[in-house]
């Protein structure tokens, strides 16, 4: 009997495995289906702060989410998180010019 071969991800699927890779690696936190909505949910409601837009598809926002700042790239297409940044104190603190 033959194996079957396993479907490639799509860009979405790929997007999502990667924040979830992300937030493990930098926040040691599971980031779920709920997360995940719940972040973007506070994104399309401009319930977060908007730091950068990267490109007319990306932008970069400081979500708070149960009392933590966390600094994640948004894919307006797809409609989803991409990834998160790292948590320096440094990168949490930006000046106005960098949205303009």
């Amino acid at each position: 009997m033959r194996k079957k071969k396993k479907k490639p991800m799509n860009k979405l699927q790929a997007e999502r495995a990667h924040c979830k890779q992300r937030f493990l690696e930098r926040y040691g936190i599971e980031f779920n289906r709920h997360m995940r909505r719940e972040f973007e949910k506070l994104i399309q409601t401009n319930q977060t702060h908007l730091i950068k837009k990267q490109s007319n598809r990306v932008s970069i926002h400081d979500v708070i989410y149960e009392g933590e700042v966390y600094r994640v790239v948004y894919d307006k297409n797809r409609k989803t998180i991409v990834t998160v940044l790292p948590s320096d104190k440094d990168i949490l603190i930006e000046t106005e010019e960098e949205i303009s």
